[in-house]
């Protein structure tokens, strides 16, 4: 908190310009506006959203949907998702079954919703996909976060 002789010296330079109204107006602002304690809900905005750790996941083939030829390459996976890499994009809150081989022959079966579908590239036609899970076959949870565990 600003000090009252602070105040007034801020009044006293403006005194003689003809703005000096709003000049008073603006110290008086500054001088009540909450200052930010370390325990207080104020705090500097956390980069970090995630509730789960990510782990990088490049070697974890992904399918969509029914689709078994062809595998599409995983960028990390987390308890909450996944992001993968794909030739073609998937509009948002689309909804999506995948199956992802884990090391030890385990199989994540998860239904989600694409919740972002970025163009890596304008000249190349790749677009990075996230798709948060809405649901997994039983099991895979433990799967994943001893996986994700294991990267850190």
């Amino acid at each position: 908190m600003l000090s009252f002789a602070y105040l007034f010296c801020m009044f006293r330079a403006a005194e003689g310009r003809r703005d000096w109204k709003l000049g008073f107006r603006a110290a008086i602002l500054v001088a009540t506006a909450p200052t930010p304690t370390p325990n207080s809900k104020m705090s500097l905005p956390q980069h970090e959203r995630r509730q789960h750790p990510r782990a990088q996941a490049e070697e974890l083939p992904l399918h969509i949907g029914d689709e078994t030829e062809s595998a599409l390459r995983v960028r990390d996976l987390s308890q909450s998702g996944v992001a993968f890499f794909c030739d073609e994009a998937i509009p948002m809150m689309t909804a999506v079954k995948v199956a992802i081989e884990m090391p030890g022959g385990d199989l994540i079966q998860a239904e989600g919703v694409v919740v972002r579908c970025e163009r890596l590239s304008p000249a190349i036609g790749h677009y990075e996909v996230a798709i948060f899970f809405q649901s997994l076959n039983p099991g895979a949870l433990q799967v994943i976060q001893t996986y994700v565990a294991s990267r850190l």
